[in-house]
């Protein structure tokens, strides 16, 4: 299964199982519609106890542990393409066409 353009890129993060903690790593996944965005699940402390947040798809990147990333932590859509800002974004070895370069503010 290759890269596909309408995939789009959900962030690792770590979690917890019977062997302690580990990092789950981030993948290249297909959104449920054309246009959502992937606000990534976090872990957040209330009330002196933590707790995982789960991730979701919306029309824009939401509160992300503890910061609220509004419309975008490393893309946006241009036309029905997604492109992502290949200043804050690093894909590895992954080829990704759709790319324009705009330094965070």
């Amino acid at each position: 299964m290759g890269f596909h353009f309408l995939d789009r890129w959900t962030p690792g993060y770590w979690t917890y199982g019977d062997a302690g903690y580990f990092w789950v790593p981030g993948v290249w996944v297909q959104p449920p519609s054309v246009r959502l965005l992937w606000t990534p699940g976090y872990w957040g402390c209330a009330g002196g106890v933590y707790g995982w947040h789960g991730g979701y798809w919306g029309p824009h990147i939401g509160f992300y542990g503890g910061v609220n990333y509004g419309f975008g932590y490393g893309g946006e859509w241009r036309g029905g393409v997604f492109a992502y800002n290949g200043a804050v974004a690093n894909f590895g070895s992954v080829h990704v066409t759709n790319v324009y370069v705009t330094a965070p503010s």
